[in-house]
């Protein structure tokens, strides 16, 4: 979960579940390997931890206290952070996570490192769980009230959060369903996997719903790539639903990003074509020994999109 909210409430007891959470991860490892050596060093990775804030010296106070270990030998970060030096540990690369939120970061060949996203659920949650609930049940009223012609999809999420489909009253019980505070955004998070349910069985609603969130990680990732200057490798990790399942979301995201990493190298094959030959004036520049075309990533993502359509047959050919 997200830990940021949760560390500093003390109404919530959040600093003695954190306490608890990380005493019940040693306890865990512990149980599961035959190494008894003593605990020397830990890294702890919790979601909405950022970097030099409040609320990461807090969590270093708590991890030090909980695990016993002096604060010298503790590091707490996001989870982003330990998810990217575990995917590459030494190298280059981009991570992008999609659970309840979503975020992305990526490091250089040179160590620097470049975040995308994760700034919340109220302000940024494209491509996230929380996105395709949420999402999917707006549609879903917009179905009610005769905005747009009903479909499973409405059926599927109401019939999820225990509704009767074709209660009068149904809308207005859904308006205050998801204003309770023991809703919020892992409330919504639940509804993604019923919408992929319906789009595989091909919603054209749900359809839509998801290749949009694919397509949101897919820019994240191209953000990261422009500040960068990388996008050759990338690993996908997600809470809300297996990755490797070949689910919608998981093909739109893959594809978007092959195509960005492919997009990168023949750009970076043309530039250095270019400068070799005398005409690195294109728009080029060298960075790290590697130069690189420079194009903005969203006009990157852009010609993405259009290629990933056209292969659909849901873009007219230029």
């Amino acid at each position: 979960g997200d830990w940021s909210s949760d560390v500093c409430s003390s109404d919530l007891g959040g600093p003695e579940r954190f306490r608890q959470a990380l005493r019940l991860s040693l306890a865990d490892a512990r149980q599961r390997g035959a190494d008894r050596t003593p605990l020397l060093a830990a890294a702890v990775g919790a979601s909405g931890i950022e970097q030099g804030s409040a609320v990461q010296r807090q969590g270093l106070d708590l991890a030090a206290e909980a695990l016993g270990l002096p604060l010298a030998r503790v590091a707490v970060t996001g989870d982003e952070r330990t998810a990217l030096r575990g995917a590459f540990p030494d190298g280059p690369g981009v991570v992008v996570i999609s659970g309840t939120g979503t975020i992305a970061v990526g490091r250089d060949g040179a160590g620097r490192e470049h975040r995308c996203g994760g700034w919340g659920w109220l302000l940024d949650g494209a491509g996230s769980a929380m996105d395709i609930g949420r999402d999917g049940l707006s549609l879903s009223l917009e179905m009610a009230d005769g905005r747009r012609p009903d479909s499973p999809l409405r059926q599927a999420l109401w019939q999820a959060l225990g509704l009767e489909p074709e209660a009068a009253d149904a809308p207005q019980q859904l308006k205050a369903l998801v204003v309770q505070p023991s809703f919020g955004p892992a409330g919504f998070a639940r509804l993604a996997p019923v919408g992929e349910r319906s789009a595989e069985r091909g919603d054209a609603d749900a359809a839509a719903i998801l290749e949009r969130s694919g397509m949101a990680l897919a820019a994240m990732v191209g953000a990261v790539a422009d500040q960068l200057g990388t996008v050759q490798y990338v690993q996908c990790a997600g809470g809300w639903r297996s990755i490797g399942t070949n689910g919608r979301v998981d093909r739109v995201t893959k594809r978007m990003v092959d195509l960005l990493v492919r997009m990168s190298k023949q750009e970076a094959a043309e530039a250095s074509r270019a400068t070799e030959a005398g005409q690195g004036g294109r728009a080029t520049r060298r960075s790290e020994g590697k130069i690189r075309r420079v194009k903005p990533w969203n006009y990157r993502v852009e010609e993405a999109r259009d290629r990933f359509r056209r292969t659909r047959g849901t873009a007219p050919r230029e």
